[in-house]
């Protein structure tokens, strides 16, 4: 505190910075948007990215015996995520995996496979989340 006090003495100091700050991203993000080749395998990458999403989530589905059409998935994937988003709950902790089950069971899925679809599909991200934020924590804190 003190020393962002000291830095900045007043209003006009702080507001300075912070748009100098502003300015130069929003400059980077015009250099960036323009760079052909890293649109491509953003894009690329996202699309794989959001599939194996999509593909791990109708294989769980099918494992617990919960035959659904793929389309299903994108749908109750994209939706429950957009609902975590929007939440303002830490990875839409329990109101993503409660609007999945229902989703689910609104299509006929039986309980208990919408249950344990949910369950495995929610507790992979989560496991998948925590091991690589904490390996990378601990790579970045040996440097």
């Amino acid at each position: 505190h003190t020393m962002f006090y000291k830095e900045y003495k007043n209003y006009n100091k702080l507001y300075a910075h912070i748009s100098r700050v502003v300015k130069h991203f929003f400059d980077k993000v015009v250099v960036l948007s323009k760079n052909k080749v890293l649109w491509t395998e953003g894009v690329f990458l996202s699309f794989l990215f959001w599939f194996t999403i999509y593909l791990q989530a109708w294989l769980l589905f099918k494992a617990v015996n919960a035959i659904v059409p793929f389309y299903f998935i994108i749908v109750i994937i994209t939706l429950t995520d957009l609902i975590g988003y929007i939440t303002f709950i830490p990875s839409g902790a329990g109101i993503v995996e409660l609007v999945m089950v229902v989703f689910s069971t609104s299509v006929g899925i039986p309980v208990a496979g919408a249950v344990a679809a949910t369950l495995l599909i929610r507790g992979i991200y989560y496991i998948f989340g925590l091991t690589s934020g904490y390996l990378s924590m601990l790579y970045f804190a040996k440097k």
